[in-house]
């Protein structure tokens, strides 16, 4: 049987580096996921780094995960990963600072980005999106907003579709 989150994130904050290894195994694809939600035009950092960045924000959750909180691994690492790659961003100055200095980012996205998919999409919509780019599962979105699975899934096709048409590429 295999040994749950909790379980390996308790033995790898006590030190034990195989059961921080199978942790970081089983959530190498997150890192890789929040990394491709990450738009930045004219970007100096490739997508590498920020891959790299986001291990390293695994590291520090599978470190320093409470197993006794509210939240799960997934959400708790998904946090330290996003908020690893924003640092990385920011020190790489790839997050635009001009014209707008006020208004760079928003939960880690480009402000008039983000500002243009807000108004592009549903509340409905944005607030799945948000939970998506978090890398919550369907499951998670559905059970957290109380809709339907299908509905989620339909609104994520309809999201896609929006921002394709908005960016003018594949999504």
């Amino acid at each position: 049987m295999a040994a749950s989150d909790n379980e390996l994130a308790a033995a790898a904050k006590a030190g034990d580096a195989l059961a921080e290894e199978q942790l970081i195994a089983r959530y190498m694809g997150l890192v890789k996921s929040v990394a491709r939600s990450f738009f930045v035009t004219g970007a100096e950092l490739e997508r590498d780094d920020l891959i790299q960045a986001g291990m390293l924000g695994l590291v520090k959750a599978a470190r320093s995960f409470d197993a006794g909180g509210k939240a799960s691994f997934k959400t708790y690492a998904s946090r330290c990963v996003r908020n690893s790659m924003v640092d990385e961003l920011r020190r790489s100055s790839a997050l635009p600072s001009d014209p707008l200095p006020e208004s760079t980012v928003e939960d880690g996205h480009p402000a008039l980005l983000w500002e243009a998919i807000s108004a592009e999409l549903s509340p409905e919509e944005l607030s799945v999106l948000e939970m998506y780019l978090d890398a919550c599962s369907y499951k998670e979105i559905s059970e957290k907003l109380g809709i339907e699975l299908k509905r989620v899934d339909n609104l994520i096709y309809s999201m896609r579709k929006k921002l394709k048409r908005m960016l003018g590429e594949g999504v």
